[in-house]
């Protein structure tokens, strides 16, 4: 079975961009294409890098839509991740599954967890926006165009300048769509993943898994983590940091086995510092929360009524 996975980059790379190129190439039955605006060498074999500026990359996205969208940041791309099959079906061609995913996070061994036998059971396989796949077929390429509550909600949060999370759970997302349709065959287990939160002095698991993790181990092509209470490393199918940022230790070598924690990353776990207050990520305030949901709302609202250019 062929796959490939499309990923989407503008700006400054994350300090660990080596790692995460060196855990694609090591999974090497998926092709992976990185969209981005930075120089990017490589000598992998299953690896392509496409160069575009944002203005250009927003272009071409524009050019699949008969309506005005709204992309005018790189993080808004995230409501369109569900479309980049649809987007750009020159890369997905000849692929019996494609997929998305972001760049803050390592791969582990991915076909140990999700093995080809496994996937083509489904045509929407996982549902985080840190990676999923979909079955390479028209009406799986444009699901996302489905209705939800009776409204075709794509036109209306490609409209909107805010980010309604359309690639993973939320209230207006592709995970409701396919709920309105049942005969979309879904696969949404989160059990495999080190999805590490990014709020808080603490290094912890986000849901469904929780409790807080001591280090997270990269070693041959494995992501391991390690729980406070002293017992055995987990294996997962990759790290999810999160937007994390962090500092590498002067003599870091991403080819050894690399230990994070915290916002340090070294190859040597006795040389992780404890978290110093000025580096702890606070959580958005309620107060920007609700007035981010009320915007969202209104913009909703405006959009499913606007019918002038449909």
């Amino acid at each position: 079975m062929k796959k490939c996975v499309i990923t989407c980059y503008f700006g400054k790379l994350p300090d660990y961009f080596e790692l995460f190129m060196m855990s694609c190439e090591r999974n090497g039955n998926i092709d992976w294409y990185i969209i981005t605006d930075n120089q990017i060498n490589t000598a992998a074999d299953n690896i392509t890098v496409i160069i575009y500026t944002f203005p250009e990359f927003a272009a071409r996205v524009q050019s699949r839509f008969n309506f005005q969208i709204e992309l005018s940041t790189p993080y808004k791309w995230c409501d369109y991740k569900i479309a980049a099959g649809y987007i750009f079906p020159d890369i997905i061609a000849g692929y019996d599954y494609w997929g998305f995913c972001d760049m803050d996070l390592i791969w582990g061994n991915l076909n140990r967890f999700y093995p080809d036998k496994l996937i083509e059971k489904y045509d929407r396989f996982l549902i985080n926006g840190h990676i999923q796949f979909y079955r390479n077929k028209r009406e799986i390429n444009e699901l996302f165009m489905l209705p939800a509550g009776g409204n075709a909600v794509y036109k209306a949060v490609f409209r909107s300048k805010y980010n309604y999370g359309f690639d993973e759970e939320g209230r207006i997302s592709i995970t409701q769509i396919c709920r309105q349709h049942p005969d979309i065959k879904v696969y949404a287990s989160k059990n495999a993943i080190a999805d590490i939160c990014p709020y808080g002095n603490k290094f912890q698991l986000a849901a469904p898994l929780s409790g807080d993790i001591r280090y997270i181990k990269i070693c041959s092509g494995s992501v391991f983590g390690a729980g406070t209470d002293g017992g055995q490393e987990t294996e997962y199918a990759y790290v999810h940091f999160q937007k994390r940022k962090f500092v590498l230790s002067e003599d870091f070598d991403p080819e050894k086995t690399v230990y994070a924690r915290f916002n340090d990353m070294t190859n040597n776990l006795s040389d992780i510092r404890d978290i110093l207050p000025r580096e702890i990520r606070k959580p958005p305030s309620q107060v920007f929360l609700m007035k981010n949901r009320l915007c969202r709302a209104i913009d909703l609202i405006k959009y499913l009524n606007w019918k002038s250019d449909d």
